[in-house]
């Protein structure tokens, strides 16, 4: 596990829209990430941590899902990709 500044933590904190009304909510929990109502198959919807591998990339210890932010040129966070085994889904930081 990296570690990695609870401000750059802070800044990946928000939701995140895959599709209209397919949204996931991303907090901070101390040292990890924890994104609420992710959909995991094949348990449904459900609360994971992400803890940090790179200053940009979190993996689950629930799950084999990891996920990715990405930033724009400023730094500013626009939005995530969750890799779930060989699928990808990118959803748009919206809050």
């Amino acid at each position: 596990m990296a570690r990695i500044d609870v401000s750059l933590l802070e800044s990946y904190a928000g939701t995140y829209e895959f599709a209209p009304a397919n949204q996931i909510s991303i907090i901070r929990e101390g040292d990890h990430l924890v994104a609420d109502s992710l959909p995991v198959v094949p348990i449904g919807r459900t609360k994971c941590e992400f803890y940090p591998e790179s200053e940009s990339s979190f993996f689950s210890l629930k799950t084999a899902d990891i996920i990715a932010f990405t930033k724009d040129a400023d730094g500013k966070v626009t939005g995530l990709t969750v890799k779930q085994g060989q699928r990808e889904r990118t959803a748009s930081k919206t809050k």
